[in-house]
């Protein structure tokens, strides 16, 4: 037999009462941390940090603890560090690309970094002259 708990606004912990999940309006769930709207899930989106707070978001994966940072006070983004020094900063401590944009589906066009000696002849692009070279960084 199938039962539900219904509840009218908030769920929080027992005397925390700026703290919880509020599912006060119909097909949305907002999570709050001490009065702070963290994240909200709706039909079309889940958003987190809609209200500008200096609150960061990071997502790890198997072997990266700062696989996916997004730093909210500095308004960056890092992929494998937690301390973004650019708007977009990528960090590989291994031998592999740095960085990888490609506009087609078997990858032989676009934009290839790579900061090994191994690098196979790719191009490394030299953006400050507009001109290209191939070898390391």
């Amino acid at each position: 037999m199938a039962s539900e708990i219904k509840v009218d606004t908030i769920v929080n912990a027992g005397g925390d009462n700026d703290s919880g999940i509020d599912l006060a309006t119909n097909d949305q769930v907002k999570i709050k941390l001490a009065g702070t709207e963290v994240a909200k899930i709706t039909t079309s989106e889940v958003s987190f940090n809609e209200n500008s707070a200096d609150t960061d978001f990071r997502v790890e994966s198997n072997n990266e603890a700062n696989m996916f940072v997004v730093d909210a006070g500095n308004d960056r983004i890092g992929i494998g560090t937690n301390a973004p020094a650019h708007k977009l900063d990528v960090v590989e401590s291994a031998d592999a690309f740095g960085a990888r944009i490609t506009n087609n589906s078997d990858g032989s066009q676009g934009l290839q970094v790579r900061t090994s000696d191994n690098d196979g002849g790719q191009f490394i692009p030299d953006l400050q002259s507009s001109t290209s070279a191939t070898g390391t960084d």
